[in-house]
């Protein structure tokens, strides 16, 4: 069992955005760039870079922490769980997590936070559970990114068993019914609807 989480405020985050279930990681910076590569290396000094790399920080630290679940493996599909929206969007790596063993139906937790304004992005769909306030949610998958792996695992055992079989389940009838549209899975790109 992980200790509980006390959100920090960020000035890269909206205090609105605090969650009830924060995520509680830090990033480690190599297996960011593994994912993201574009955030480091020449011109890793520019501000835009830099705001981001801050920016996902604090999501990692005070964003909602829900159900990931592998769909695929070639290519790396993984749908992540919104309870705000009782819904899913599916995220595509490319380049793909090395120091992670993964199969089809492996439990992950994806780190969310949140937009309002706007219509809903188009490739989510509101489950009959959703709320009304949010039009979109930028999804990080924790295992992938985070220093701390034992508090993500500490986590993922608190989430309970009916959250992990809707993720599975919606993240099926979004393959059936929006087959090749899938999100880009780096990080600092996983809130862009697919097209």
């Amino acid at each position: 069992m992980t200790e509980p989480v006390q959100p920090r405020p960020s000035p890269y985050m909206s205090d609105r955005a605090l969650a009830s279930d924060p995520g509680g990681v830090t990033i480690a910076p190599d297996r960011l760039k593994a994912l993201s590569p574009s955030l480091f290396g020449a011109g890793s000094l520019l501000p835009s870079r830099a705001v981001a790399r801050k920016t996902l920080s604090a999501h990692l630290w005070n964003g909602d922490s829900r159900a990931a679940v592998v769909l695929s493996i070639e290519p790396l599909l993984v749908a992540a769980y919104s309870d705000d929206f009782d819904a899913v969007v599916v995220l595509r790596f490319d380049p793909r997590p090395v120091d992670v063993p993964l199969q089809v139906g492996s439990r992950l937790l994806t780190i969310n936070t949140y937009f309002s304004g706007g219509t809903t992005a188009s490739d989510i769909v509101r489950g009959p559970r959703a709320s009304q306030t949010w039009s979109n949610f930028h999804p990080v998958i924790a295992d992938f990114v985070a220093a701390e792996r034992s508090r993500v695992e500490g986590r993922k055992a608190t989430i309970s068993e009916p959250e992990w079989q809707r993720t599975w389940l919606l993240g099926q009838q979004y393959l059936g019914t929006r087959p090749g549209r899938f999100r880009d899975g780096a990080p600092h790109l996983s809130k862009k609807p697919a097209s």
